[in-house]
């Protein structure tokens, strides 16, 4: 992975920030374009407290979703702010040192069959970059989930902590991915893994603690 002098990235996210036109500003580290973007930026408190920030309104507009440059960031994507996003298709993240996890959907939301066109399912492309202590993409996922079965596309570059990209159960979920990218992810081990293994990956990181 090159090294980007830290000047150099400041102008590259700036210019990939503001590079959408046409933003209505929801708060200064929110930004939603006309087209359904929404852009998240600088954020540094948990989770929770940043979607709680978000109006309920806007979410049903998101097509497209970019988090960046939020340091203290541990998760993306919560159960109740995946419940809000009915027409997400995009989902980039990238600069964030903290973030552990994309989506934690301890909740159990999507878990339920009778009520599959209730929840979103719509997203096709999830990229993700430059997040040095990622270690799950997915994290309490139920087997019985219908939120990602029209993923397309995956990609994952300089993820320097992540073991693997999903367990056998997610990846029966992932029906439609066609195109995946892991690129630079120095500990990735395998893409595929079973249950017991993604224990085994916890408690051997815990240990050496």
């Amino acid at each position: 992975m090159r090294a980007v002098p830290s000047a150099s990235w400041r102008n590259v996210r700036e210019v990939e920030f503001f590079n959408s036109a046409q933003h209505h500003l929801l708060d200064t580290k929110f930004s939603l374009s006309t087209e359904g973007m929404l852009d998240v930026t600088g954020i540094d408190e948990p989770t929770e407290i940043w979607h709680n920030q978000l109006e309920v309104g806007c979410l049903d507009k998101v097509r497209f979703m970019r988090v960046q440059c939020c340091g203290k960031l541990s998760s993306v994507v919560s159960a109740k702010l995946m419940q809000r996003l009915h027409n997400i298709q995009r989902l980039e993240v990238w600069w964030c040192d903290s973030l552990e996890m994309i989506f934690d959907l301890q909740e159990g939301v999507c878990a339920d069959v009778a009520e599959k066109e209730t929840f979103p399912n719509e997203l096709i492309v999830l990229k993700l970059k430059y997040l040095p202590k990622l270690t799950h993409i997915w994290k309490n996922i139920s087997q019985q989930t219908h939120c990602f079965e029209n993923l397309r596309f995956l990609r994952v570059q300089c993820c320097d902590n992540l073991r693997y990209i999903f367990t056998i159960s997610m990846a029966n979920v992932l029906v439609n991915l066609d195109d995946l990218t892991v690129e630079h992810c120095e500990k990735v081990e395998k893409i595929v893994t079973r249950e017991n293994d993604e224990i085994f990956f916890e408690e051997f990181t815990l240990s050496n603690l």
